[in-house]
């Protein structure tokens, strides 16, 4: 399961659902911008930006290729 917390006008954000497009992954998208009460959930979890990616190993912030081709193996 990945499910990636988003906000409008957010570049990261649009590189990280391309990039999972591209590699056929499916995922959850949350965007906060139109859904407020994740805000206090990824406060809490520490995410200082988006996009806040949450997969069943771990959780990061940003556009992190080298974190996203590990979803793939």
């Amino acid at each position: 399961m990945i499910k990636i917390y988003t906000r409008d006008d957010c570049p990261q954000c649009y590189m990280t659902k391309k990039w999972l497009d591209n590699h056929q992954l499916e995922y959850t998208e949350i965007n906060i911008s139109r859904d407020k009460k994740y805000i206090d959930y990824l406060k809490a979890k520490g995410a200082q930006q988006t996009p806040y990616v949450v997969t069943d190993r771990e959780n990061w912030s940003g556009f992190r290729p080298n974190k996203l081709i590990m979803l793939i193996k």
